[in-house]
């Protein structure tokens, strides 16, 4: 996730991304979806709240918080890219 942001936030002016605060942390697996444009994120300011009150909490990253995620992760290219890891098998067994 970290590359993939980096790689979107070298491309574009504004970057965010909007995922489980869990995933985010790195603590479990799910989807993060991007959100990137040349023009300024602000006028989504609506957004967070949003997100945070459905059913399935989620977080949107922009800014700062944004630059923390990415941290110092290199953007990816078609010769570092390599295959998402897979999740621990235990995750899908029922006990």
């Amino acid at each position: 996730v970290r590359g993939q942001a980096a790689t979107l936030s070298s491309l574009f002016a504004s970057t965010a991304a909007v995922a489980e605060p869990q995933v985010l942390k790195g603590r479990r697996f799910g989807n993060v979806v991007f959100i990137a444009s040349d023009t300024d994120l602000e006028s989504l300011d609506w957004l967070p709240r949003l997100l945070a009150g459905g059913p399935h909490p989620a977080r949107m990253v922009v800014g700062a918080e944004f630059d923390e995620l990415v941290r110092s992760a290199a953007p990816v290219t078609d010769a570092t890219a390599v295959d998402s890891p897979e999740p621990a098998r235990a995750l899908f067994e029922r006990g």
